[in-house]
């Protein structure tokens, strides 16, 4: 276990290195000009979906939730989407005692 770990952090010792510092403020303004020119296409259709979401399931579209972050210490963040299961009569049918 010990060579694998090694190995692993040479990889990403060298992963790291052959970043080029020159390129990433370039990355950094692609990135922004992407999410600028396609927030005003995927706006409407998450509002679409997320009004869909309220009045089919009745629940809040976001929702904050306690999560156990570094070291175990608990933080909170803004969730979307809950999930909510319709019973039906064979819903169990193809579950096992194990699950």
């Amino acid at each position: 276990m010990g060579q694998r770990h090694e190995t692993l952090r040479c990889i990403i010792l060298w992963a790291h290195r052959q970043r080029k510092p020159v390129l990433e403020p370039m990355k950094r303004l692609f990135d922004l000009i992407l999410v600028t020119a396609s927030l005003p296409i995927l706006l409407p259709v998450m509002a679409v979906v997320a009004i869909l979401v309220r009045r089919r399931m009745g629940a809040p579209v976001i929702f904050r939730q306690l999560r156990p972050g570094l070291h175990g210490e608990p933080f909170e963040m803004l969730n979307s989407g809950r999930c909510a299961m319709r019973r039906t009569p064979t819903a169990g049918r193809w579950l096992t005692p194990s699950g």
